[in-house]
C-alpha cells in the first residue's frame, strides 16, 4: 500500500507548506552519524530511528538548506537520480508534519 503525503514546496531557501517556512519543533533534538540519526521529541515523549536518508535530510532541515540542496546531498551520497532523491525529501517532510516534529516558522522566519 502506498501513502500520499502532502505536497510540499519550498521557497526563500527554506522547506515550505502552503508558503510557510518549516523548521524543527523546539523539543525535537538529533543525534546524526553515518548509519542515521536518533531523533527525541522531548515535549511529546517520543523516539524515532531514522535510516541514513531521514538522518541525511534531518540535517539539511537543521541546516536550511533548500530542497534542491538535499536533493542534490542525497543524490551524491546514495547515487539516486535528483528527482528520485527530490520525491523522498517531500514524502519524509510529510512524515514529520504528522509526526508533529517541524512546525511553520515563526515570524516568517
Amino acid at each position: 500500500m502506498r501513502f500520499r503525503f502532502p505536497s510540499f514546496s519550498f521557497s526563500s531557501g527554506q522547506p515550505s507548506i502552503n508558503g510557510a517556512a518549516l523548521e524543527p519543533v523546539d523539543s525535537a533534538r538529533a543525534v546524526v552519524n553515518d548509519d542515521g540519526a536518533i531523533l527525541i521529541d522531548s515535549e511529546q515523549g517520543i523516539m524515532f530511528s531514522l535510516n541514513p536518508t531521514g538522518g541525511l535530510i534531518w540535517a539539511g532541515l537543521n541546516e536550511k538548506l533548500t530542497k534542491a540542496a538535499i536533493s542534490q546531498r542525497l543524490s551524491q551520497e546514495f547515487g539516486v537520480p535528483e528527482g528520485q532523491a527530490g520525491q523522498d525529501v517531500e514524502e519524509f517532510l510529510g512524515i514529520l508534519e504528522k509526526n508533529k516534529l517541524v512546525r511553520r516558522a515563526l515570524n516568517g522566519k
